[in-house]
């Protein structure tokens, strides 16, 4: 498998996008969102009980990964694949539109049995903090930790619940549960981090926090794993052709003319839309600098730049966090 997994609102969608230009990609967008993996691995999982998570982990990927559905397959593009004819092609299009019907008329979600061929790639905003035990789990697949600038995150899920895009109508900045897990992360242990301590911060630093501990907790779980990398959002957007090439390099695939015109159209073209792929992505990655305040913008940098995934994030050329 690929893994490109990374906080909501951190480049994800286009990333996952681009990887699923490619005709040899079996592209699942978000699956754990649907097929829940609460139950089988918690969500800040302990890379030392991997084992335990081992029988778990393998009847997921074999049972539920390769499902299809409106949310996990429909994500717009869609690309010609390899595995299929056009006429399959068409047909899948066909039926997820007439799915997403369904499901908004009977107020349920649907799946059916996908196919198996390709490169099966995950894309994930839920499981970050997994991604350690999965790729310790299957040590044959690749994954991506993506990384935006945490002033760009702070800025656009705040942008984001002041529009009502998201489910929950309660900001993630008062998650008191989410941070409360977050706690007890060895980091956070180690770092005398407390509940008590984040209840009395400000959401915008308390959205900060939850950057820092998540991304933290994941680069601490990628140390000695060969299997993945780290990457910054910003610097796919200031040089996509070159640094997706290293990316497509590292998972083993070749690079195709399909998604050379992907990145091409869209970075250069502009579509209305809070989840959009198609925007020039250095203006996107850039927003917040229009939408934070001067006050707000340094100390979120402040914040950040006392822990090690902030300083990794800050140097001018990050390594893969080891």
């Amino acid at each position: 498998m690929i893994l490109l997994f990374g906080m909501p609102r951190s480049g994800t969608t286009w990333i996952g996008k681009v990887f699923d230009s490619h005709p040899q990609v079996n592209y699942r967008h978000e699956p754990d969102s649907q097929f829940r993996l609460d139950r089988l691995i918690p969500l800040l999982a302990d890379c030392a009980e991997t084992p335990e998570f081992l029988d778990k982990l393998r009847q997921y990927a074999q049972d539920k990964l390769p499902r299809c559905s409106p949310r996990t397959c429909g994500k717009q593009p869609r690309f010609p694949k390899n595995s299929e004819s056009t006429l399959a092609r068409h047909s899948q299009q066909l039926g997820l539109f007439a799915a997403k019907l369904i499901e908004r008329a009977a107020g349920r979600q649907l799946s059916w049995p996908g196919s198996r061929r390709g490169r099966l790639t995950w894309k994930s905003i839920e499981s970050l903090g997994r991604l350690g035990v999965l790729l310790r789990a299957f040590p044959a697949s690749r994954g991506i930790m993506i990384v935006r600038d945490p002033r760009g995150y702070v800025a656009s899920v705040m942008r984001g619940e002041a529009q009502g895009r998201f489910l929950s109508s309660e900001s993630i900045a008062n998650d008191w549960g989410l941070f409360e897990l977050l706690c007890q992360t060895p980091y956070a242990v180690q770092s005398g981090i407390t509940l008590l301590q984040l209840q009395q911060e400000t959401p915008e630093r308390r959205l900060a926090w939850l950057w820092i501990l998540f991304n933290q907790k994941a680069m601490d779980d990628l140390v000695d794993v060969a299997n993945g990398s780290m990457v910054r959002y910003e610097d796919l957007c200031a040089n996509p052709a070159r640094d997706f090439r290293g990316l497509f390099e590292f998972c083993g695939l070749d690079w195709h003319p399909q998604t050379q015109q992907f990145i091409q159209d869209s970075t250069t073209q502009s579509r209305d839309g809070y989840y959009s792929v198609y925007k020039d992505p250095l203006k996107s990655a850039n927003r917040w600098q229009q939408e934070l305040s001067e006050q707000q913008a340094g100390m979120i940098e402040e914040l950040v730049s006392a822990h090690r995934i902030g300083q990794w994030y800050l140097s001018e050329t990050p390594d893969d966090g080891d």
